[in-house]
């Protein structure tokens, strides 16, 4: 919370333009709402609700948390004619969180997803205790959103989201379901990190700048930005790509913990 208020302190100083109807990720809106505030304006609905924001016109510019699938790219070039212009905002990560006071240490790809088929206690993990016996409580986004589909698609293959996992319609409710209960993992981007959690490694390695970067940390990703080539070139567009390019925006999003 404490580096969100900073870089939110620091956002780069924009020329007023109008704001960009946008849509997808809400990670990526927060991401360009730190850097230039008043840029764009909408509601978001996930990664998976960005190109059909763009085909449909309800956006100028899009969010994803994650590459567009090969069915999202058909239906834009059939609506629309042209595949998306894309800009890479950096990488990210989706982290584990848990309750400050829990002190696991971690746990691997196989132990996460037997948490989400609800076959884990918390005891299996060398949590003693009044935890030991309960059994890890993960909690994610809804399933449209970039860090929920990245979850599912790298650790169960696709398969549907088992019906164990509780689903948020934000992120922000997600970590505040592990800052209120110690028996909750909370499956979150890694900018929700708060002072009441704790950010646990994943198959013995976690979520810092080097392993984001280089993309050794398995839930890694990479945050973009998508708009229509052949449509006219908004202003706010131009405007937002120029507060993206100031050496602060760097500043701000590695604060962040975008790399």
């Amino acid at each position: 919370m404490i580096r969100t208020l900073l870089a939110l302190c620091c956002a780069v100083a924009i020329q007023a333009a109008e704001p960009l109807a946008y849509a997808g990720s809400g990670s990526v809106a927060f991401l360009l709402r730190a850097v230039a505030p008043g840029a764009i304006t909408g509601v978001t609905g996930g990664s998976g609700d960005a190109l059909a924001a763009l085909a449909e016109g309800r956006a100028t510019l899009v969010g994803l948390s994650r590459p567009p699938t090969a069915e999202e790219d058909a239906a834009l070039r059939a609506a629309r004619g042209t595949a998306p212009a894309t800009r890479l905002l950096g990488r990210s990560a989706v982290a584990l969180f848990v309750h400050r006071d829990n002190p696991c240490s971690g746990l691997s790809s196989a132990q996460l997803v037997a948490a989400m088929r609800g076959t884990l206690t918390w005891g299996e993990l060398g949590v003693g205790g009044a935890l030991a016996a309960q059994p890890v409580a993960v909690v994610v986004n809804h399933p449209a959103s970039g860090a929920t589909t990245q979850l599912v698609e790298t650790l169960l293959g696709g398969e549907a989201l088992p019906l164990a996992v509780r689903c948020e319609l934000v992120g922000s409710s997600v970590v505040q379901a592990a800052a209120i209960d110690p028996a909750v993992l909370a499956v979150a981007a890694v900018h929700q990190a708060t002072p009441a959690l704790r950010t646990l490694p994943l198959d013995g390695i976690a979520p810092e700048p080097g392993a984001i970067a280089d993309g050794s940390y398995r839930l890694s990703r990479p945050l973009l930005l998508a708009w229509l080539p052949r449509s006219p070139t908004a202003p706010g567009l131009a405007t937002l790509f120029a507060a993206l390019d100031d050496p602060s925006a760097t500043r701000i999003l590695a604060g962040l913990g975008v790399r």
